[in-house]
C-alpha cells in the first residue's frame, strides 16, 4: 500500500468526520450554549488545522503539490457560516504560503494561497449570529 495516497485520502475525509462531531457538539452539548462568536473562532480554527493537514498530506508530483486543502474550508463555510470560513481560508493559505520552506512545491505557491484564502470570502453561507 502506498503510504501517502492513504495519508492524502485521511486528509480528505478528516474534515467530514471533524464536521459531524462539530455539528453533533454544537447541537446535543454544552458547546452549543457557548457564545456565538466563539463557537465560531473554534470552528474557524478546527478547520483550518484540517486545510493545513490537506496541504501537508499532499502528494509532490512534479514540483506542484496534489492536496485537498480547499475541502476543510469549503466545509466551514458551508455548514458553520461566514466568518469559521474566512478563518479556515485566511490560516490554510497562509501556511500554504510559508509552505515552500519545508519542502511544498514552489511552483503553485501564489495561485494555491490565493484560492484558499478566496474560498474562504467567497464559499460561505451568512453566519447565523443572534447577538
Amino acid at each position: 500500500m502506498n503510504v501517502p495516497y492513504i495519508k492524502l485520502c485521511l486528509a480528505a475525509l478528516l474534515p467530514v468526520c471533524v464536521a459531524g462531531a462539530l455539528y453533533f457538539a454544537d447541537k446535543k452539548t454544552a458547546f452549543g450554549r457557548l457564545d456565538a462568536r466563539i463557537r465560531q473562532v473554534i470552528f474557524g480554527l478546527a478547520f483550518g488545522l484540517l486545510a493545513i493537514v490537506g496541504t501537508e498530506w499532499g502528494i509532490p508530483n512534479n514540483g506542484a503539490q496534489m492536496n485537498c486543502r480547499d475541502a476543510a474550508v469549503l466545509i466551514a463555510g458551508l455548514l458553520f457560516g461566514a466568518p469559521a470560513d474566512i478563518i479556515a481560508g485566511v490560516l490554510g493559505g497562509v501556511e500554504r504560503w510559508f509552505a515552500v520552506y519545508w519542502g511544498v512545491g514552489m511552483f503553485t505557491r501564489v495561485a494555491c494561497s490565493v484560492s484558499t484564502v478566496f474560498a474562504g470570502f467567497f464559499f460561505s453561507r451568512p453566519a447565523q449570529i443572534h447577538v
